[in-house]
C-alpha cells in the first residue's frame, strides 16, 4: 500500500485535532456530536473560536444574576454558602459563579460540597475564567470528583482540567483512572505538551494497557493522537509496548490502517520507528 505523502500526514493530523475540537464544542453546547456534522469542514481554530464565543455568551447572559450570587456568597460563612450553592443555585449557576469569588471561599465551599455535586458543576465550568481557582479545592476532594467524572464518562471535562490542576493532583488521578479513561481524555487535552509528562509518570504496564484499550474500545484514533504529542523517550516506550503486543493485535491494526486513510496517514511516521518485524506485521500491504 502506498505510503501517505507529507501533505496527507499533515492533513490527517489536522483532521484528528479538528475531531477533538468538535467533541469539545458539542460538550459546551450540550448537543450530540452528530448535530454538528455540518461543521465537519471547519478548521480547528474556527471551531475553538466558536466554542469560546458560546461560553462567553452563556456567561454574559447570566452576568447580573451571577454577580448577585457571588456578592451574597462572599457575605456568608463557607458552610452556608455551600448550602446555597447546592440547594439554591444548583451546579450550573454555581459553576458560572466560581470565577467571581475568592480562592479562600472556593476552598471553604469545596470542602463542604459532595464530590458528586462538584462533578456536576465541573461539567459547566469555564476554565478560561475559573482555571486559576481549581487548585483551591483539596487534592482529596478533587480526586473524588475526578473519579466520579471518569465513572460518568465525562472525558471532555477531565481533559479540560489537565491544563490547570497541579501535577501532584493529576498524578493521583492517573493512579485511579483506567487506560480507557486516560486515552479518551488524552485525545481531548488542549495542552498537548502535558501529555508527555503525564505518560512519564506511568509505569510500563499502564502504557501496555493503552494498547489493549485502543483495540478493545476502538480507540485507535485517540491512541495515535497521544503518540503525536510525545517526546522521544515516551514515544519509544509507546512503540516498544506496541511491538510487544500479540500477532492478532498487530493484524487488527493493519486491517484498520488499510481501511482508514486518515489513521493510516497519522500512523505512517510511526512505521519508520518500529523494528522490521513489527513494521511488517502492521504496515498495510
Amino acid at each position: 500500500m502506498k505510503k501517505p505523502s507529507a501533505a496527507a500526514i499533515t492533513a490527517a493530523y489536522a483532521t484528528l485535532r479538528r475531531d477533538a475540537e468538535l467533541v469539545r464544542l458539542a460538550n459546551v453546547m450540550d448537543v450530540a456530536l452528530d448535530e454538528l456534522a455540518f461543521l465537519a469542514d471547519a478548521d480547528e481554530g474556527a471551531l475553538r473560536d466558536l466554542r469560546y464565543a458560546v461560553s462567553d455568551h452563556m456567561f454574559e447572559r447570566e452576568s447580573q444574576r451571577l454577580h448577585t450570587a457571588a456578592k451574597l456568597a462572599g457575605l456568608l460563612p463557607a458552610a452556608v454558602a455551600a448550602k446555597l450553592a447546592e440547594h439554591a443555585l444548583g451546579p450550573l449557576l454555581s459553576a458560572r459563579t466560581v470565577p467571581l469569588v475568592s480562592a479562600e471561599l472556593i476552598a471553604g465551599i469545596g470542602e463542604r460540597l459532595p464530590a458528586g455535586f462538584i462533578a456536576d458543576a465541573a461539567v459547566h465550568l469555564d476554565l478560561r475564567r475559573a482555571g486559576p481557582l481549581v487548585n483551591s479545592v483539596s487534592k482529596k476532594k478533587m480526586a473524588e470528583a475526578g473519579a466520579e467524572l471518569a465513572r460518568r464518562g465525562e472525558y471532555v471535562v477531565l481533559a479540560a482540567f489537565v491544563g490547570y490542576l497541579d501535577d501532584e493532583v493529576l498524578i493521583e488521578l492517573l493512579s485511579i483512572f483506567d487506560a480507557e479513561t486516560m486515552l479518551q481524555a488524552a485525545f481531548l487535552i488542549e495542552q498537548p505538551e502535558r501529555v508527555d509528562a503525564l505518560l512519564a509518570s506511568l509505569d510500563d504496564q499502564k502504557v501496555t494497557e493503552f494498547q489493549y484499550a485502543a483495540r478493545k474500545h476502538e480507540l485507535w484514533e485517540e491512541s495515535f493522537v497521544v503518540l503525536l504529542d510525545l517526546g522521544d523517550e515516551q514515544r519509544d516506550r509507546f512503540i516498544k509496548s506496541l511491538a510487544a503486543m500479540p500477532a492478532d493485535h498487530h493484524a487488527t491494526l493493519r486491517e484498520l490502517l488499510a481501511s482508514n486513510a486518515t489513521i493510516w496517514a497519522a500512523a505512517a511516521p510511526l512505521m519508520g520507528l518500529l523494528d522490521a518485524e513489527t513494521r511488517a506485521a502492521i504496515e498495510p500491504k
